[in-house]
């Protein structure tokens, strides 16, 4: 009897160490809740031996969303972007990515993603004055960020477009000055200062060409002396190159050492016997002077040239505004005689009431490798309901083609986002659309190994839509820059 009682009684205990276990184990453990709507920050459970990493919590974040099209490749369903330090660590399929112990989580598997847009070129901000009038003056050693007022109104009418890196450029004709490249900031109303925004300073070369005005022999003045100061360098290079090299050979040979012990080699006799006579030695006549070649001496800068020259040697991008396509015809042949300048042609307002038409010279833009910046073109051709595309027209010759919004209107960031979607009703496939919005503006401003894609090493900048990007009844929910979100909105911004 008194087993029983023994048994009964562990049984009981068991069972209430049982409950109290149960009561005080981890729930995440037993099934963890799904997060919160509108992508609440939820800790990694587990422990840092379970994840095999240090101890220490990660800083990363990683961002859970229903579709992304990082640009770079084909779209990821139920994709995770793992982020750190505002760059891109890591991104693919939810599951495949091994997200860190201690990272957040952000969960917006609601939504689909696409990169930040990169505006190519803009005048949004006061400051961006004309400096140069019909291309008669050289103003390269100008940089835009000494005199540019930025105020938070633009830049977030911007980040509500979709811009996450955008261009501030000068206006005019000739070597306008040097651009920059700027971000929206989370700030309410005011001026905000130049380096709470600036990505990148002296970024690009601001140029314009005027037809009817002297900017064509200007711009062969300029080309000349960019083109000559590249000559003289050289030969200065190669002079110092020579006579490194002179130098190294009239270098005195040392006279060969005899071993120790060695007797000097008495002179042969000849077979007669007899003492055979040297003939008298001639003494060294002197050397006549010889001219020396003139002295060949490094070229001086000019500051307002050396952009150009940088333009020239692909350190520096060019942005060339240009009216029409007489305009460019009229410029054709400095293209033509300096084969290292190709910068990028900015389509400005036309000169006439036709319309934007570069489409016309689109084979010979082609042929001479320039990408083209514009703005989205619907014109009505003539007795017909058709519309033309100008930009379709330029990516079918194969012509690399940036969008922006008309320069310098707040209206125009309003629209467009509207107006691609209204090219993709034309016709304009959707991937062209929205390479011609991230990567190609990237690839022309020399910044695509950071931005214009969703890759890893590329700046953690993206927008967030709910719903299909494409469709009229979805809209910008959340705009992100380096990993913070600058625009976070209640309701989708259509």
């Amino acid at each position: 009897m008194t087993r029983t009682v023994t048994a009964s009684a562990s049984r009981v205990q068991a069972i209430g160490l049982l409950v109290l276990g149960l009561t005080l184990f981890p729930t995440s453990i037993l099934g963890q809740e799904p997060p919160a709507e509108g992508g609440a920050e939820v800790k990694v459970e587990g422990t840092a031996e379970e994840s095999g990493k240090s101890s220490e919590p990660s800083k990363a974040t990683a961002w859970y969303f229903g579709r992304v099209f990082p640009v770079s490749g084909p779209p990821i369903e139920r994709a995770v972007i793992l982020e750190e330090a505002g760059r891109i660590v890591a991104v693919g399929v939810e599951g495949e990515v091994n997200v860190p112990y201690g990272a957040r989580e952000m969960d917006r598997r609601a939504d689909t993603v696409w990169p930040g847009f990169v505006l190519a070129a803009g005048n949004l901000f006061s400051g961006q004055e004309r400096l140069a009038n019909g291309g008669n003056n050289s103003r390269g050693d100008t940089s835009i960020g000494d005199r540019l007022d930025i105020d938070a109104q633009g830049l977030q009418a911007l980040a509500r477009a979709g811009f996450t890196t955008f261009a501030s450029s000068f206006s005019g004709g000739g070597i306008a000055g040097k651009g920059a490249l700027l971000r929206p900031v989370v700030q309410a109303k005011g001026l905000v200062p130049l380096s709470d925004c600036l990505f990148k300073a002296d970024a690009f070369l601001s140029m314009g060409f005027e037809a009817g005005t002297s900017s064509k022999e200007s711009w062969k003045k300029n080309l000349e002396k960019a083109r000559k100061y590249l000559t003289d360098l050289a030969a200065w290079k190669k002079a110092g190159d020579k006579s490194g090299a002179k130098k190294t050979e009239d270098k005195p040979k040392e006279p060969e050492k005899k071993p120790e012990g060695e007797k000097p080699a008495e002179p042969e006799k000849p077979a007669d016997g007899k003492t055979e006579t040297k003939p008298a030695e001639k003494k060294d006549e002197p050397k006549k002077d010889e001219p020396k070649a003139e002295e060949v001496k490094e070229p001086s800068k000019d500051a307002k040239i050396m952009p150009l020259v940088d333009v020239f040697e692909r350190r520096l991008p060019g942005i060339l505004g240009i009216a029409d396509a007489a305009a460019f015809l009229h410029a054709e042949s400095l293209f033509k005689s300096e084969e290292s300048f190709r910068p990028a042609l900015l389509e400005l307002a036309p000169s006439r009431n036709d319309g934007r038409d570069l489409w016309r010279v689109a084979a010979t833009i082609h042929k001479l490798g320039l990408p083209v910046i514009m703005v989205p073109d619907f014109t009505r051709i003539s007795l017909t309901q058709s519309v033309r595309l100008t930009c379709r027209e330029l990516v079918d010759q194969g012509i690399a083609v940036a969008l922006i919004p008309e320069p310098g209107d707040l209206g125009a960031l309003a629209r467009f986002r509207f107006q691609l979607q209204e090219m993709r009703r034309f016709g304009f496939p959707a991937d062209e659309i929205l390479r011609a919005v991230t990567t190609t503006p990237a690839e022309i401003l020399g910044i695509a190994d950071r931005v214009g894609s969703l890759a890893v090493g590329r700046d953690a900048n993206f927008l967030i839509f709910r719903g299909d990007p494409w469709s009229p009844t979805s809209g910008l929910m959340e705009v992100v820059v380096d990993g913070r979100s600058v625009l976070s909105l209640k309701e989708p911004l259509p």
